[in-house]
Formats: C-alpha cells, sequence, structure tokens
C-alpha cells in the first residue's frame, strides 16, 4: 500500500511528537486501514532518519567547538 504524502506528513510527526508505533496508528486511524507491515517500515524510517540527524548534529558541534 502506497503511502501518501500526507500519510507520510502523519506518521513523519506522530512518531516524533508523540512517539507512536505502527500498532497505535492502526487504533487511532482504522478508517485508513494500513497494514501493520508497512506501517512499521514508515515509522523505521522516520525513527533511523531522526538518528542520523543526531549524529550529522553531533559532529558538526564537535567541529565548531574545536574551531574556538
Amino acid at each position: 500500500m502506497p503511502f501518501s504524502k500526507e500519510d507520510k506528513i502523519l506518521i513523519k510527526n506522530f512518531v516524533e511528537c508523540k512517539g507512536y508505533n505502527a500498532r497505535q496508528f492502526i487504533t487511532e486511524f482504522p478508517d485508513k486501514g494500513g497494514m501493520k507491515n508497512s506501517i512499521n517500515g514508515e515509522v523505521k524510517k522516520v525513527r533511523n532518519s531522526r538518528d542520523v540527524n543526531k549524529a550529522e548534529l553531533r559532529v558538526i558541534f564537535v567541529n565548531f567547538g574545536d574551531a574556538i
């Protein structure tokens, strides 16, 4: 099931702000008809991208701290 842009934005916001997982999406939005595995894949993408962003920020901060 391909997700629309709106669905992806909704998933991203709920994962980042409220810490939702796939099961919580299915119970919160039963009319969307999402499969647990497909929603879980999107949740993993959001969480993995968040980890990469944190690592990049650490590197930038360390480099900036060395320059001072």
